[in-house]
This record gives C-alpha cells, structure tokens and sequence, in this order.
C-alpha cells in the first residue's frame, strides 16, 4: 500500500538561513577587518511586527537581545519573513540576510544607520557598500534605503553560498498583503532651502501643500 504521508517542518529551512547568515558574517568580516565576535544571532521565521499585513517587508534585526540559552547567552536575532519565501529567489534570501548583517556590523560598531520609524539612513547605505556584494540604493519611501546584490554578489552567491530551494512559505491570512500602513504625517524637505517641514500625509498626496517653497521637495519620512 502506497504510503502518501510525508512529515515536513520548518527546522530545515532554519537550518539552511543559519548556514547563509554565518557565510554572510564570515565575508563581511573578512572583506571588511570588522569583528562581530560578542555580538552573537539566532535566525528564525517570524512575521515583522509592525509591519503585520505588509507582504513586502523580507526580513528584520533585533538590536536588543531577544534569545537567551539555558547558560544565560543572550543573542541577537535575524529575522525572515515566512511569509515570502517563496517569492523570493535564492538570491534574493542572501541578500535579505546579508542585509541585516549589516545591521550586526552598525550594532556592533555604534553606528546609527536607521531613524527611529526604521528608515535606513546613508549610514547603513555606506556600511552595506563596503562589502562588495551587495549595493544600497534609495527607494524614496518610508524604508529609505535598501539592498541588492552586486554583479560580484550573484556570482559569490552562485559558487560559494548556493541556497538550496526552500519548499515552504506561510500562507497569507486573509486580506494579508493587501492593507499597507501609512504614515499619518510626512517630513519634507525643500531641495534649495533645506527648510523641513511636517506636514499631513493626506495634503502631501492631493498636491495640497502650502508651503510654496516646499513644492519641489524630496520626501525624508
């Protein structure tokens, strides 16, 4: 009798993100002459928090010590969004990962790359290029900037990481994916004065702006 009971779980996956991320750790503190050693990370799925319903946050770093063993070590955690996997490439999950290893390194470091409603800053863009496989670029949203993999990274990814595929992915609960937060208020920036301003989200999309010098802006939050 055809025996069609298969036993899948989740270990397997966790496992295969631990081995990406301690590669990951391993070339920026070689490619870099950093040391994340006292800085040490667990890697688990688990949904962003204050992003519940938005399908397109990857992945997320603790900066306080969320995990602690029965000896008392405490540990850091890299987060991965169950929820996408299987929308993302294999590429794609090094970079997510890589991505909050540079948030390791800025931890570590003392360097404050995001602002406090987690918009990364041109610090953690300037701590993600020296690495060489992966390149910051702004997304002139909320997020500020984010990450991909340089030419040099595919290619690392391709001879030396090689993801294996990962079979499962979280299925969205209903209406998940579809309700994106936004931000009540925004701050503005004129690109000539450099004169701020916060202003409500609603009247920055109608166009309803008063500030006439605030018209030709860049959006900062």
């Amino acid at each position: 009798m055809k025996n069609n009971f298969e036993i899948k779980g989740v270990g397997a996956i966790c496992r295969e993100m631990e081995r990406i991320a301690k590669l990951c750790v391993h070339h920026y503190q070689t490619k870099c002459a950093t040391s994340l050693e006292g800085y040490p990370i667990v890697v688990t799925l688990m949904s962003p928090g204050t992003q519940r319903a938005n399908a397109s946050v990857l992945g997320h770093f603790t900066v306080n010590k969320k995990w602690v063993d029965k000896r008392g070590k405490r540990y850091h955690e890299i987060a991965v969004n169950p929820h996408v996997l299987n929308t993302l490439s294999k590429e794609d999950l090094v970079d997510t990962i890589y991505h909050e290893v540079i948030h390791l390194h800025c931890l570590a470091n003392d360097v404050k790359d995001t602002a406090g409603n987690g918009r990364h800053n041109l610090r953690f863009a300037a701590a993600a290029n020296l690495s060489g496989m992966i390149e910051a670029y702004d997304t002139c949203g909320w997020v500020g900037y984010t990450t991909r993999l340089t030419k040099e990274g595919r290619e690392w990814v391709r001879q030396e990481v090689k993801p294996r595929v990962i079979e499962l992915s979280r299925i969205f609960s209903k209406g998940y994916g579809e309700w994106v937060a936004t931000p009540k208020r925004v701050k503005l920036a004129c690109k000539k004065c450099h004169i701020t301003a916060m202003v409500p989200a609603a009247k920055w999309r109608d166009g309803k702006i008063m500030l006439a010098c605030l018209m030709d802006m860049t959006v900062l939050t």
